[in-house]
């Protein structure tokens, strides 16, 4: 290692300096080539977040590649159950209600394959 890089990673906000101080004492170091595996091989379905908010509940579902013709959605009381199918591709996903939302007053939007289920709380 040269003396300019050494010095450069002893200073500050340049590389570890703990590393100079082993060296020093006769351990090499050598840089850790980091790996990084994607998570996407692994997902089997569609991405779905649920957010509870005090004023409504939200379904939030990836389903890139669909169109809104493809997709149903079947609201029994305290349950949601979406179904999406394209040729051989099927998604079925039931999703349980939070009790103090308005399911027959709900909002769907799908926008750039990503479908928002927005159900209002009731009112007290």
């Amino acid at each position: 290692m040269s003396d300019v890089w050494r010095e450069r990673r002893a200073g500050a906000g340049f590389g570890l300096p703990h590393a100079v101080k082993f060296e020093r004492a006769g351990f090499r170091v050598k840089p850790v080539k980091a790996r990084f595996r994607s998570a996407f091989g692994r997902v089997r379905g569609p991405v779905v977040d649920i957010f509870n908010e005090p004023a409504e509940a939200m379904i939030v579902i990836d389903l890139g590649g669909f169109r809104r013709t493809e997709i149903v959605l079947e609201l029994t009381p305290g349950q949601a159950l979406l179904r999406a199918t394209r040729g051989e591709l099927q998604f079925e996903e039931p999703f349980e209600l939070p009790p103090d939302v308005d399911s027959g007053h709900h909002r769907e939007f799908l926008i750039n394959g990503v479908l928002q289920i927005v159900f209002p709380k009731k009112s007290a």
